[in-house]
């Protein structure tokens, strides 16, 4: 999470210091939507190449690749992992989670410790949320 800071400890964007990463070929980030209920924004964060944020907002986190985040979404100093879909409506909070999850509309994740141990998610001592791969 350090790396979104304004100054991070790590700088990527030195070019004297490549970071060789390879994703494969998957389209540029976007946002779409722009009226004043609906607006897809990214704040502060990462987002990864194949990413679709339509008409939610994500601040201070890292978004994974072919990552989707709907409608009145919001995520919140998290990190995402790849092939992640955010549904409509959902709240998202100092949580991590893992790729391929798809979170149902309305859910609400980070917010209430006990809610989120009924749902079978792990929260840590500082209160960061785990919301692990879904079973095939």
């Amino acid at each position: 999470m350090d790396l979104i800071n304004v100054s991070p400890q790590l700088i990527l964007y030195i070019y004297k210091w490549p970071i060789l990463t390879n994703q494969g070929n998957l389209t540029p980030s976007k946002t779409v939507f722009d009226d004043d209920d609906r607006r897809g924004q990214n704040i502060d964060s990462y987002v990864c190449a194949g990413c679709i944020t339509s008409g939610g907002t994500v601040r201070r986190s890292i978004i994974g690749p072919r990552c989707r985040i709907n409608s009145d979404g919001l995520v919140e100093d998290s990190i995402l992992f790849g092939n992640v879909t955010v549904g409509r409506n959902v709240k998202i909070r100092k949580t991590i989670i893992d790729k391929n999850v798809v979170i149902p509309d309305g859910s609400t994740i980070g917010y209430h410790r006990e809610a989120d141990r009924i749902h079978g998610y792990t929260a840590t001592g500082s209160g960061i949320v785990i919301v692990p791969r879904q079973e095939k």
